[in-house]
């Protein structure tokens, strides 16, 4: 998948939700590191701001760009914390985006 760096975790976070064809049922994070290691960089959810056990940045207050800057860097996501569909995102290449390019395009699958 190919998505715009200039767009919060927030819109990552809807872009992932569609591509899976999910409907935002379960809390959700991004994490730099591990998503539940007390050393990691966290990047939570609304509903996950609000427990005292967890401090991180809300998801909207970050850009993707933010995250991920070199090719080869990672930002982790885990959707459901009961099921914990863990994600890793990896920045393979940086290109200059078009202003009229979408937010986000599919560009091949593999598992």
């Amino acid at each position: 998948m190919e998505i715009r760096s200039d767009v919060s975790l927030l819109t990552v976070h809807r872009v992932i939700q569609g591509a899976f064809e999910w409907y935002d049922y379960h809390v959700y994070r991004f994490s730099l590191g591990h998503p539940f290691s007390w050393d990691s960089e966290y990047f939570l959810c609304d509903y996950d701001m609000t427990d005292d056990e967890d401090e991180g940045t809300f998801v909207d207050d970050v850009r993707l760009d933010e995250t991920l800057q070199e090719p080869g860097d990672q930002l982790n996501y885990v959707y459901d914390y009961g099921d914990s569909w863990h994600h890793t995102i990896k920045l393979e290449k940086v290109r200059q985006a078009m202003p009229d390019d979408p937010i986000a395009v599919s560009i091949t699958g593999r598992r």
